[in-house]
């Protein structure tokens, strides 16, 4: 008989019954399918789907998954003594190997709730492991890339620029500069339609002030109206445009500035060709300072004016990202 409840949480996306028929084609079937509907933020939505859990275990999957038929047996088989949670990794058509699909031991909630925070999954793994849990990553030597099911999200303009935006403001919430940069990596070589709207998002994000769960149904704004109607205008453009290269002296923060100026100068003059033509050469650079300058660039692309203290401000964010053996660099 299976210890383990799959749990689906959902704000009631169309392709919800995706996700749930996945679950009950499992080899090792869940002894019991819960599912969340419409509560949000997240926080709230998987604590109260806990709640209900009976099972020894619970299996986290969101209805934009669809795992192999063999998920939940080959994460199950992972768990051994001090064992909290399982997690193992999605296939995305946008960022490739993903995390990811978890499965967690009941147990590790009888003191522990997911907090409303930025980066709630990442503060729940802290906090099971404070109570004497681990987490682990479940290995796979077969099948695709070495993962365990699907990430399927509808990736149209809209849920890509709230999503990524999050994804930046996580990144530096838990100051991950390192795997943020993977990230805009990945993007670079996507070939996904969604890549550009993603790259652009997660940098604004960095520089976003919630400290609170963003997740939930997302609304409509005006930086997401203006950046839809310019990158419409950039496609329908046509022209080079020469834009002069940063000296290679030039420091960090210099480099930072001057983008993150050119960004708010290409928004008040609306010149999309510009700054698709500048985008693109920043991310065919590999190093520190192009990364930085594309953050800024694209940053720059939702600020009206340009103030030096504000400037200055932007930079410090960013600069608690780079890895310390570039912190010289900075002035």
């Amino acid at each position: 008989m299976s210890d383990i409840t799959a749990l689906v949480l959902t704000l009631g996306e169309d392709y919800t019954e995706r996700a749930i028929a996945s679950v009950r084609r499992q080899s090792l079937p869940a002894a019991e399918t819960i599912v969340v509907r419409g509560i949000s933020p997240f926080h709230r939505a998987f604590n109260s789907a806990v709640s209900r859990v009976r099972t020894e275990f619970f299996i986290q999957v969101d209805a934009d998954m669809i795992l192999d038929n063999t998920c939940i047996e080959e994460l199950r088989r992972c768990v051994s003594v001090r064992v909290g949670s399982v997690v193992g990794r999605l296939r995305d058509p946008l960022l490739g190997r993903i995390v990811g699909i978890k499965l967690f031991r009941t147990q590790c909630f009888d003191h522990v709730k997911l907090r409303d925070s930025l980066s709630s999954e990442t503060d729940l793994d802290g906090d099971i492991l404070k109570e004497g849990w681990t987490t682990i990553y479940a290995p796979k030597y077969l099948g695709d890339w070495g993962t365990f099911g699907e990430h399927c999200p509808d990736y149209n303009p809209h849920y890509t620029f709230c999503k990524f935006v999050r994804d930046g403001a996580k990144a530096r919430y838990r100051k991950a500069g390192r795997g943020l940069r993977r990230v805009f990596r990945r993007l670079q070589t996507s070939g996904h339609n969604a890549a550009t709207i993603a790259a652009i998002a997660a940098a604004h994000g960095v520089f976003i002030e919630e400290k609170q769960d963003l997740h939930g149904p997302p609304a409509r704004t005006e930086e997401f109206e203006f950046l839809e109607r310019f990158l419409k205008t950039a496609e329908e453009s046509t022209g080079p445009a020469v834009l002069v290269e940063e000296p290679l002296w030039a420091s960090l923060r210099k480099r930072f500035k001057r983008s993150y100026e050119l960004g708010i100068q290409l928004r008040r003059h609306y010149a999309p060709s510009m700054f698709m033509t500048r985008m693109r050469q920043l991310q065919q650079g590999h190093g520190i300072a192009s990364w930085v300058a594309l953050v800024a660039l694209c940053h720059g692309l939702f600020v009206d004016e340009y103030y030096e203290a504000e400037a200055e401000e932007a930079f410090a964010k960013v600069r608690d990202l780079l890895p310390i053996g570039y912190l010289w660099r900075v002035c």
